[in-house]
């Protein structure tokens, strides 16, 4: 896929992803899939060995594809978003009230993972904005603070009733 374009780049990729994805749904929605399945654009090699999904092997793990430093950026984002919503449901809060959330982060590499998923968190936690800090003299007075792992605590404003 190196020499490709970008978008025959980006379309091999959702080939990719839809076929791997039809072969893991199908033992649970087998007639959809194989519809769809069929739908696929095809080389006529592949239509010759495998000609239906129900035949097509399982897909199998790619040790190629794991990559264990996004998998523990992915782990503390989903630990800082799981913080965050048991903080708003400790407080009362409605998924509809947004509030700020500040994250203090301990080193430069867990603030920049969160300077990255600014925008899951934010959606995900229902934040109206979130920022990454190092220093604690920047936190303001009034929030409460929730420890998310040893990399950072998650402290979010409480909104003044």
């Amino acid at each position: 896929m190196e020499g490709l374009p970008k978008k025959s780049w980006s379309a091999a990729v959702l080939w990719l992803c839809l076929d791997v994805g039809l072969r893991l749904l199908h033992p649970f929605m087998p007639f959809v899939t194989e519809e769809l399945w069929q739908r696929l654009p095809r080389k006529e090699a592949d239509l010759q060995t495998t000609p239906s999904i129900m035949i097509a092997p399982y897909p199998a793990p790619t040790e190629s594809w794991k990559n264990l430093g996004v998998e523990a950026e992915m782990a503390l984002l989903n630990a800082i978003i799981g913080t965050a919503r048991s903080a708003r449901v400790a407080q009362g809060l409605t998924p509809k009230q947004k509030t700020p959330l500040i994250v203090l982060c301990h080193d430069e590499s867990v603030a920049a993972t969160v300077a990255k998923g600014v925008m899951s968190i934010s959606t995900l936690a229902s934040c109206d904005s979130v920022r990454a800090i190092l220093d604690k003299t920047e936190l303001p007075s009034n929030l409460e603070s929730h420890a998310v792992n040893d990399g950072a605590r998650c402290t979010i404003h409480i909104p003044s009733q």
